[in-house]
């Protein structure tokens, strides 16, 4: 068999134009710059030189963040760890407080384990920080079965090519020694298939746990299923009663809303008018200057907490160093006291009684209250009317009047049986169990008809307007965002390619001969880090545009559309992130040269991209730069108390659909150039494993990981989504030992990509009944065990701590130093779920690691994995005065928006709140002004606080 050197002779000269890499002449100054130093020479001459060159800059971006990192988290710990206040979570669901140095929490941190994420936040998180460690595992099973092979076979293969291109396939001179590869490559594939056939086990039986949990099952939710596409004929309460027997608790089938919606959020944004316009008002009457200042706050110490409040985390947290109500002097206490409290507490029991001018506080006291609105009260202009100025005040609540005149009657028309009804129904079931039983069983005999179904979904995460889309019209939608997408990957690969060929050095050298001028070191960089970014730039805008093509085609709930952008998005990451790249600058010029070129030197391309994505995102991830100046500016101008105190509560929500993704494919990119570039893996461990600890901090601390639940439907997507490595990798391989007239690896490496599929398709078969389905076994097995509990559980009923942690069962979990007084994350379990697992839970072995690993039914089984579930019910997920209403549009029920005003001295806000409360419930109790004019409020007094947890869920959809 010919070798490879006469073969790739002439297309692979190190001056080669098509060649998009980092270049270095023979005397070591480049072929960019004639004036290079010596030291970035000898750099660009090591095999990591030209990547850490193109990398430096992010490199030292992420240092930088991380120490501001470490310097802050400190002094805004509502910023870095706000789910550790116990103003912000609730005690039960707090994470633990870590120490406050510099370094000292580090170690804590590590030695919390990820069971806790599960307990605690979600299964979502915690399911995504398994997927990181699967494929850092995947990539630490590469370094220690690839490198050790490859690099030598690499480094002595007869081309001395200077690096990085002497330690990748194209150094090869001789064709037998690809039988390695060939070795290597099925070794590797058997191995990614056994991980993702044992993550596939261990998905079904961790969700199944948590569905038949008492923290699921006791949500009214997880007893809810939506039925999509239902037959007029079925859009009655007493049919779908006589359809699913008496199991039915109720039934709810909305109907549409005309402008209702479009009506409330005018009445929204007038009444946020109206409130910062009251406030003005009321700054103004107290202005001590004819000068009136601005609203606004000079300091952003609202945004810190005081040491005093850090070290004592039960402490409520408020603004301000006061944290009273400013007095009043003898005088207006009385006064207010004989004309004003009587209004006062008429609003209170918002009972709107017109209140006479002369009998409200401060007409015969405050000449302040009287004199402003002769001075200048607060003002805008309206287009309406040409621009004629008017007073915003008695604007908003005449308008406000108006508003809440059609909203109430639209909504008693509405409750009469007005609008038409969509076709949807949401049922409520009398246990999860029947629940689950309707969700799987086909409903309807015609085809489409009730098929969609969705179990589990939260009223706050609804696409309301969904719901009335006709099937039919929903499979043309479908069929149409199809053909759009298509035409933006090809779209979205034009800019692709053109920042591929701009930033390559050829290009620069033949385009650009200024660029001589610059540096070597400037020119690597240029070429290989602003590649990097750019690639990365232009897939940000994706997810967006996605979720935007999921809600036309009728996703019914906003899980739903994440999970729509967790597919398409991964198409686009893969399409141009990966093959852009390589592909299509000689695709047309010189195909063959794709494979012998341009996808071994586009390995520099990777290292640098897999750096700058991991190391960028996860620095910005956790220093939260955006939040951190968004906070800082509206920490100096915080806008209204209720703003500020809805903004301190607010968590942030993360996205899975545009998160996972990203991640996967550097796993993908990670595993095609294992045997084409191994030190690629390098640098993914690398990468990955600080996006694991940068995210394992968020989830527990940071992020909002409930009000957008899926109950781990991502997971499965994503570990299927890796197979797509190998089968790039065969693909290229076939291709390349075709080129090379390679028969005999060709044979063997299209025997493995029959083997991949075949073994492939054998796991979808065996997985996918199971994944979205739930085994009727387990539903027996866990009523047989609940006897059992109660009555183990009734004799040793000592213990009353709740199980966080339990036992070391998972693959991959960080040891914990088991210490004499437990840290705040490991609680013991009950002795309920002890009595449980006691029944199933095999028995320690001196090979438990090895068994564990090989025999994932046996030791990670349904029943051992329940230990690692909360076992304590869920709270009340919705307010108990909307609950019989949850599941109709929020428009119909939602309360009236509550005005927060501070309290002066000049008792303006109590004649503002006995004239604003006839259109608007105001208070004016926990806020208040200070000597200098700016506004101070406390949190915990806040008039809203009650309805927080409803604004919470439903403020996704509002």
């Amino acid at each position: 068999m010919r070798g490879l050197g006469a073969r790739l002779e002439p297309t692979v000269e190190e001056n080669d134009p098509r060649i998009s890499d980092i270049r270095v002449g023979e005397e070591g100054n480049g072929t960019l710059s004639s004036d290079g130093s010596s030291i970035p020479s000898a750099l660009l001459n090591t095999p990591f030189g030209p990547v850490l060159v193109a990398a430096g800059p992010t490199i030292i971006y992420t240092v930088v963040c991380c120490m501001l990192f470490l310097a802050l988290r400190r002094k805004i710990p509502r910023l870095y760890a706000p789910k550790s206040l116990s103003g912000i979570q609730a005690q039960e669901a707090r994470s633990p407080e870590l120490p406050a140095g510099w370094t000292d929490w580090i170690k804590p941190f590590f030695q919390i384990p990820d069971k806790y994420v599960l307990k605690s936040c979600s299964l979502d998180g915690f399911l995504f920080l398994r997927h990181l460690r699967v494929l850092c595992i995947i990539c630490l099973g590469g370094i220690f079965l690839v490198l050790p092979i490859l690099l030598p076979i690499h480094g002595i293969g007869g081309r001395s090519l200077s690096p990085p291109g002497s330690l990748t396939i194209i150094n090869l001179d001789d064709s037998n020694k690809l039988y390695a590869h060939v070795a290597v490559s099925w070794v590797f594939t058997g191995f990614i298939l056994f991980m993702i056939w044992r993550e596939c086990l261990y998905y079904i039986d961790i969700r199944h746990a948590f569905l038949l949990s008492p923290s699921y099952t006791s949500r009214s939710s997880s007893k809810t299923v939506l039925f999509t596409a239902v037959p007029a004929s079925y859009l009655d309460e007493g049919r779908l009663r006589k359809l699913f027997g008496d199991s039915v608790v109720n039934c709810w089938i909305p109907r549409t809303t005309g402008k209702l919606k479009k009506l409330l959020r005018e009445r929204e944004k007038i009444a946020v008018r109206l409130e910062e316009a009251e406030i003005t008002l009321i700054k103004r009457a107290n202005s001590p200057s004819k000068d009136y200042p601005q609203f606004s706050m000079t300091r952003w110490d609202w945004m810190k907490t005081p040491k005093s409040e850090y070290q004592d985390p039960e402490r409520g947290t408020s603004w301000g160093k006061n944290h009273q109500s400013p007095t009043v002097t003898d005088l207006q206490a009385k006064i207010l006291n004989d004309h004003s409290m009587e209004s006062v507490s008429t609003y209170s029991e918002h009972s709107h009684l017109r209140v006479n001018d002369s009998d409200l506080p401060g007409q015969n006291l405050s000449l302040e209250s009287q004199k402003i609105a002769a001075y200048t009260r607060p003002s805008h202009r309206l287009v309406s009317k040409f621009g004629r100025s008017v007073d915003t005040i008695n604007w908003a609540r005449t308008h406000l009047k108006l508003l809440n005149e059609q909203i109430e009657k639209l909504r008693q028309k509405y409750h009469a049986g007005g609008g038409k009804p969509t076709s949807a129904v949401f049922v409520e079931f009398d246990s999860s169990a029947n629940a689950k039983a309707a969700y799987q069983t086909p409903t309807h005999h015609q085809p489409f008809q009730m098929s969609e179904t969705v179990i589990g979904m939260r009223p706050g995460e609804i696409v309301w307007d969904s719901l009335g889309i006709p099937q039919w019209q929903r499979l043309i939608r479908e069929y149409v965002v199809l053909l759009i997408i298509i035409a933006c990957v090809i779209i979205w690969w034009i800019p692709q390619t053109l920042v591929s060929i701009v930033t390559s050095p050829a290009f620069l050298e033949e385009h650009m001969p200024n660029v001589n001028r610059f540096p070597q070191l400037a020119t690597n960089i240029i070429s290989g880090l602003g590649r990097a970014v750019l690639l990365w730039l232009l897939l940000e805008t994706v997810p967006f545009f996605l979720r935007t093509c999921a809600k036309f085609t009728g996703a019914p709930t906003l899980s739903a559309v994440e999970l729509f952008v967790q597919s398409r998005y991964f198409v686009f990451q893969v399409l141009q992130i990966f093959l852009a790249p390589t592909l299509m600058p000689d695709i047309t010029r010189d195909p063959s040269s794709i494979l012998t070129i341009n996808v071994p030197r586009a390995s520099n391309l990777y290292f640098t991209y897999i750096l700058v994505r991991c190391f960028s995102a996860g620095a910005w991830e956790l220093t939260q730069l955006w939040e951190l100046l968004r906070h800082q500016i509206k920490g100096k101008y915080p806008g209204t108390p209720q703003a500020g105190c809805k903004r301190w509560y607010d968590l942030s929500v993360i996205y899975w659909g545009g998160v996972y993704p990203v991640f996967t494919n550097i796993g993908v990119i990670a595993i095609c150039y294992a045997c084409i570039a191994p030190l690629i893996l390098v640098f993914a461990v690398t990468g990955l494993a600080f996006v694991y600890f940068v995210y394992k901090h968020n989830l527990m601390y940071v992020y909002d990981t409930r009000t957008l639940e899926t109950t781990g439907l991502f997971y499965p997507r994503a570990i299927m989504h890796i197979i797509a490595g190998p089968y790039l990798a065969q693909i290229f391989f076939i291709c390349y030992f075709g080129l090379l007239s390679a028969w005999g690896q060709l044979a063997l490496m299209v025997l493995l990509s029959f083997s991949t599929v075949f073994l492939h398709i054998s796991i979808r078969n065996a997985i996918n009944p199971l994944l979205d389905s739930f085994p009727r076994t387990l539903s027996r097995d866990d009523e047989d065990a609940a006897p059992r509990d109660n009555r183990e559980s009734a004799i040793e009923s000592g213990s009353s701590r709740r199980a966080v942690v339990g036992t070391e069962v998972s693959v991959g979990e960080l040891p914990v130093n088991m210490e004499a007084a437990n840290p705040p994350w490991d609680v013991t379990p009950t002795t309920a779920d002890e009595a449980f697992l006691s029944h199933h839970q095999p028995k320690p072995s001196k090979r438990s690691t090895y068994k564990k690993w090989f025999r994932p039914l046996a030791f990670e089984s349904f029943e051992v994995l329940q230990r690692l579930v909360s076992h304590t019910p869920a709270e009340e997920e919705f307010p108990a005065e909307y609950e019989s209403q949850r599941y109709l549009p929020p428009e119909i029920w939602l309360p009236k928006p509550k005005l927060w005003i501070p309290r002066d001295e000049a008792l303006v806000s109590q004649r503002e709140i006995a004239l604003t409360g006839e259109v608007l419930p105001t208070f004016d109790e926990g806020a208040w002004l200070d000597k200098k004019g700016r506004v101070k409020f406390d949190l915990e007094a806040a008039p809203f606080k009650d309805e927080l947890p409803l604004y919470q869920q439903m403020r996704l959809i509002l």
